[in-house]
């Protein structure tokens, strides 16, 4: 995972910042936060989370301010979590990775014709691969699991051994991941996770 500088993270989405800059990986929950992760606090009910994060910086309110540890630091911000969504888009992985190995095939496994294996997909032994499946940019896909046609399963997912996914079922797709600005308009949150099934 690439890191970038706290420094240059507020300046990209345009927040101003003057403080202590660390170099982060990527953004988290208070609870489970690193050193080198980016949090927020946007609800007052998580306070007791935010006296206690390990990250090691968060967007709050002036008001909250206060509680944030003095392992982290505090990027005061009027919206925590509009500022969390213009910064996952940061770290949001590209759509396709030409630089990245070509998809492997286990040991006895069927491919149909019309299904499509991004760059990094790794398809485990005796599995079947109907036509219209789509495995994303370094997914997994377990031993002597079946897709069934037009799955799809997006970059960096992991399906485990013995699955069988029916017809047009999305794995990793985004849930409703929107933050609302004061005026109404929606920005994106983008997903930097993945699914494991």
């Amino acid at each position: 995972m690439a890191m970038i500088e706290l420094s240059d993270l507020t300046r990209l989405i345009g927040v101003p910042f003057s403080g202590p800059s660390i170099a982060v990986s990527a953004l988290n929950t208070l609870g489970d936060a690193k050193a080198d992760e980016l949090s927020f606090l946007q609800n007052k009910n998580y306070v007791a989370q935010l006296e206690t994060t390990k990250a090691g910086a968060v967007f709050v309110t002036a008001e909250m301010a206060q509680h944030v540890p003095l392992s982290s630091i505090a990027v005061v911000v009027d919206e925590p979590y509009l500022s969390l969504a213009r910064a996952s888009k940061l770290f949001a992985p590209a759509l396709i990775d030409v630089d990245a190995p070509l998809a492997s095939v286990g040991e006895g496994s069927h491919i149909e014709e019309g299904a499509h294996l991004a760059r990094g997909a790794v398809i485990g032994k005796n599995c079947i691969i109907m036509p219209g499946v789509y495995v994303g940019r370094g997914a997994v896909i377990g031993d002597n699991t079946v897709l069934h046609s037009n799955v799809s399963v997006y970059h960096d997912c992991r399906v485990g051994t013995n699955c069988i996914i029916h017809a047009s079922a999305v794995i990793g797709s985004d849930g409703f991941g929107f933050a609302t600005t004061k005026s109404g308009t929606h920005v994106k949150i983008y997903q930097n996770g993945n699914a494991v099934v």
